[in-house]
């Protein structure tokens, strides 16, 4: 004979519905995990809300639950650069040229620079960011992009200022109907121009030099015997015959004379074969050297008819600093004008970005 028992179950509380009992829950009136005895991890970080100071963000323990996206030990709600490794001086953000400006507000981020310059370096203080500055090394008013005023005035028979024009950021100064020949004299004025003895004029788009009066030291006039004279095209120069040595020195001076890209700075790869060039015209002082700009046809036709002049105004200055007498140059600049090669490749191109050198008497 069988005898039933039965046997009663009491049903576990769960009130949460999280699958851990009432009687185990620390949370029982909010689902959890087991993992946190049945408190909830929203984020499903492994930390549990009520440690979480990010708990709707997945984070890590260290930082109470709370993202660090960079890394950088700053966790991305305190970090102003979440994305980018900064430190936390800078609130996460990062300055690569160390000088205290952060580099989403830095316009010079890779240059050291200036807060009030927005990171830009100044070098010459005198207000104007070096990347905007034409003459980074000498100070200079704004509206003349940060180089120093140097005027040059035209002078009546009685020493009175009749004209004047400020110096071009190419060394010259530029007269528009100016009736001038070697009675007309000129004053100059600015810094460091007391030694100045030579100055380039453009008159109605013609080249003109004027040098300092031996007889008073400063005035300046154009002499009978005026190099820019003879800037023409058509002028035919008399080259002078070379000896073998010396045609190599001048080919070698042609052929690595190299600008940086877009500018009239010459590269120090160059200064060598300059160099060499430069002894052999101080043996030689009856020689004068014809410098004649060219670049390719990129851009348009005056910045590049500028730019060529620039560049042979370049090689001549090399020179002058090194002790070569300025009246022993003859420059000459044509832009795109006689290309030697086809301007339809960049090997062609290279080649027409060119200054010739011509030995002459």
């Amino acid at each position: 004979m069988l005898v039933k028992i039965p046997i009663l179950y009491k049903r576990v509380r769960d009130r949460d519905k999280d699958k851990v009992s009432d009687k185990k829950d620390e949370c029982p009136d909010v689902p959890g995990t087991w993992e946190f005895k049945g408190c909830p991890d929203r984020d499903g970080d492994h930390v549990p809300d009520n440690e979480d100071e990010c708990p709707d963000q997945p984070g890590l323990k260290e930082f109470k639950g709370c993202p660090d996206r960079d890394g950088d030990g700053i966790i991305d709600k305190l970090d102003s650069c979440p994305d980018v490794k900064g430190p936390k001086e800078l609130h996460g953000c990062p300055d690569r040229d160390g000088d205290g400006v952060i580099d989403k507000y830095d316009d010079c981020p890779d240059e050291a620079g200036l807060p009030k310059n927005h990171g830009c370096p100044d070098r010459d203080g005198d207000g104007v960011i070096d990347k905007l500055d034409l003459c980074p090394d000498k100070p200079g008013p704004a509206d003349n992009e940060g180089c120093p005023v140097v005027k040059l005035m035209v002078l009546d028979a009685e020493h009175n200022v009749v004209r004047s024009a400020k110096q071009r950021h190419d060394g010259t100064f530029n007269f528009e109907n100016l009736n001038s020949d070697q009675n007309t004299l000129y004053s100059i004025e600015g810094e460091d121009t007391d030694s100045m003895k030579v100055l380039h004029l453009v008159i109605d788009g013609k080249p003109k030099t004027v040098y300092r009066s031996p007889a008073t030291g400063k005035e300046f006039k154009l002499l009978a015997n005026d190099p820019s004279k003879m800037s023409t095209m058509e002028e035919v120069d008399v080259p002078i015959k070379l000896t073998k040595v010396e045609e190599q020195i001048l080919k070698k001076a042609f052929s690595n004379l190299e600008f940086e890209s877009g500018k009239d700075i010459i590269l120090p790869a160059s200064f060598t074969s300059l160099d060499e060039l430069e002894k052999m015209m101080k043996k030689k002082p009856e020689w004068k050297l014809k410098l004649s700009g060219y670049t390719d046809n990129s851009g348009s036709k005056e910045a590049n008819l500028k730019l060529s002049e620039k560049r042979a105004r370049a090689v001549a200055n090399y020179m002058i600093g090194k002790g070569i007498e300025e009246n022993r140059f003859k420059i000459l600049w044509f832009g795109p004008e006689n290309p030697i090669a086809p301007n339809t490749t960049p090997a062609g191109r290279q080649k027409n970005r060119r200054v010739e050198m011509l030995i002459i008497d």
